[in-house]
């Protein structure tokens, strides 16, 4: 329980992403960002290259893109053609 705690203290900086599995219960949700780390220095030592910071917008870009995608997607199937312009700031 202890090392689950320090575990717990250590992470505090984590994006609030992966914060959200939280739901799921403290102690599943800190086992799922260790694995989230374990996967990520797996991937670095495996490719030889270091840790980059996405920075604090990644995830939410991310998702948009992805929302974007999907609903493009749905648009297009029953024969409607449509590309995303974005807009004008």
């Amino acid at each position: 329980m202890e090392a689950v705690y320090r575990f717990h203290i250590a992470l505090r900086g984590v994006s609030p992403k992966i914060w959200r599995r939280a739901r799921r219960g403290a102690k599943k949700a800190i086992l799922a960002v260790a694995v989230s780390m374990l996967t990520a220095a797996y991937h670095m030592l495996k490719n030889g290259v270091q840790y980059q910071d996405l920075g604090a917008a990644h995830f939410t870009r991310r998702d948009r893109e992805k929302i974007i995608l999907r609903l493009v997607r749905r648009i297009n199937e029953p024969g409607y053609q449509v590309q995303p312009v974005p807009q004008a700031a």
